[in-house]
């Protein structure tokens, strides 16, 4: 896996920043357009309607302990109440900082509909304390990821056929919107992207909230 090889050094920096893997953080700060990540990749997972008034974008790994709490315990109720309802929208953007949430990476991307790579995350999520403590976790991984993958999927998988879109992803994650620790959140409203609100870690609803409301408030 050269590429990975390669990511290491990338992302040397971001592991210095390792509280923020350790404990989420109650404080947020305006961020400037440029350092905000508001295009939306074909290989991300969107949450809800297109045209939401508002975007949150999610940074995610899939062998994060508290991405996986967002995701088990937070994000139901942020999808009933502020998803469902027409308000927001969450794109989830993957990035990894170890080897076998590259492979999740790899083969998430290799999943050729947002469908199919929305039930392989829903399905790690659910079962990442398997993956994590797993003697072969990578071996498990694509166990699952061939769930949900056609043949195009499979020879994917087989040829690495994603590690470049994989490495790129992590690559600017890291350089472009300094993301450091995971989960990693952007929020701004879809129609007016200039006022971008981030914040890091497992958060409720109600950081969601407040957020959202200070963006509306905002000249």
């Amino acid at each position: 896996m050269k590429k990975y090889a390669s990511l290491i050094v990338i992302v040397s920096l971001a592991v210095a920043a390792l509280s923020y893997l350790i404990l989420p953080m109650i404080g947020h700060e305006v961020v400037e357009k440029s350092k905000s990540p508001t295009k939306i990749e074909p290989y991300d997972i969107v949450y809800g309607n297109s045209n939401a008034p508002v975007t949150i974008i999610e940074f995610a790994s899939l062998t994060c302990s508290h991405c996986g709490n967002f995701y088990n315990n937070s994000l139901p109720e942020i999808k009933s109440n502020l998803i469902d309802s027409g308000e927001a929208k969450l794109v989830m953007k993957l990035v990894a900082f170890d080897k076998v949430a590259f492979s999740g990476m790899e083969a998430a991307f290799c999943l050729d509909t947002r469908n199919a790579r929305s039930s392989f995350v829903d399905d790690i999520y659910k079962n990442q304390h398997r993956l994590v403590n797993h003697t072969t976790p990578e071996t498990f991984l694509y166990q699952i990821a061939n769930r949900y993958a056609n043949p195009k999927s499979r020879s994917c998988f087989e040829n690495k056929d994603s590690e470049d879109q994989a490495f790129k992803a992590t690559k600017e994650s890291v350089e472009n919107f300094d993301i450091k620790g995971t989960p990693t959140f952007f929020v701004y409203k879809t129609n007016n992207p200039d006022k971008i609100i981030k914040f890091v870690g497992n958060q409720d609803i109600d950081k969601f909230n407040q957020v959202i409301h200070e963006l509306n408030t905002r000249d």
